[in-house]
């Protein structure tokens, strides 16, 4: 079982300001157990350098699940369909529903397709962080889909 109590230590020393009490700590400790170390240590450091108060135990977790599976930014999605090369399977189900690369190459109105495909990505994105959330699936980095039509565990 990892133990996270030098990451939630971090997180305290950072936010000082925040009342943590030992009940607390229990509990985040608790809801924490099941991601792995180096995860949440990396997480406790990139909240410190982003945000102004302690952390949620959900704010942790999706940190977490972040990182691990390597989920692109709206931007940097965006940014993988445009330079046409591999995606990750995340943006290739994200593509897949507007109707792949050949629709992304053809659109009569290319502005309205990028919309489209930002809104949904937005929408996918938040579902495989949710399902990682209550554990559907483990959190092993997520391979790229070459031609956005692969999908993850689930669906």
């Amino acid at each position: 079982m990892p133990d996270h109590r030098r990451a939630l230590a971090h997180l305290k020393d950072a936010f000082p300001n925040a009342k943590i009490t030992e009940g607390t700590f229990r509990v985040y400790l608790d809801h924490l157990d099941d991601l792995p170390q180096e995860g949440v240590e990396k997480a406790a450091y990139r909240i410190v350098d982003t945000q102004d108060w302690f952390p949620t135990i959900r704010q942790i977790r999706e940190a977490v699940i972040e990182e691990t599976l390597a989920l692109p930014s709206e931007v940097e999605a965006l940014a993988q369909v445009e330079a046409g090369g591999r995606l990750h399977i995340v943006v290739g189900n994200a593509l897949a529903m507007i109707g792949g690369k050949y629709a992304w190459r053809t659109a009569e109105e290319p502005t309205v397709l990028r919309g489209q495909f930002l809104k949904l990505y937005r929408q996918e994105r938040e579902r495989v962080i949710q399902e990682a959330m209550i554990g559907r699936f483990a959190l092993n980095p997520a391979p790229a889909a070459d031609d956005g039509i692969l999908l993850p565990h689930g669906r």
